[in-house]
């Protein structure tokens, strides 16, 4: 299958729709990243305090990763879509 064209090629209206929704998961997975950061500062900064929301800094800590971890995801996802955008004669088999 790598390397085969499928003959359909997208048009213009279609490249900008999925050129849209790359730029959607980039800003998703900026947001995402950014809002992961600052959960594990908090958190960490709780559990240095010593304060009793310790273990919510922890949960928060779980919750902040994840975050980073979805951005990964997603980021990886819009590299997909820019890839689909950016070659001519063989979007559909990048797109699935």
């Amino acid at each position: 299958m790598a390397g085969e064209s499928s003959g359909y090629e997208f048009d213009a209206q279609e490249r900008k729709v999925i050129d849209g929704v790359e730029g959607a998961l980039n800003a998703l997975g900026l947001f995402l990243f950014i809002y992961g950061i600052i959960s594990v500062i908090g958190a960490f900064d709780a559990f240095v305090a010593k304060t009793p929301q310790r273990l919510s800094g922890i949960w928060s800590r779980a919750e902040g990763a994840l975050f980073i971890a979805v951005d990964r995801y997603l980021r990886k996802g819009a590299d997909a879509l820019k890839q689909v955008v950016k070659t001519t004669g063989d979007g559909m088999p990048k797109l699935m």
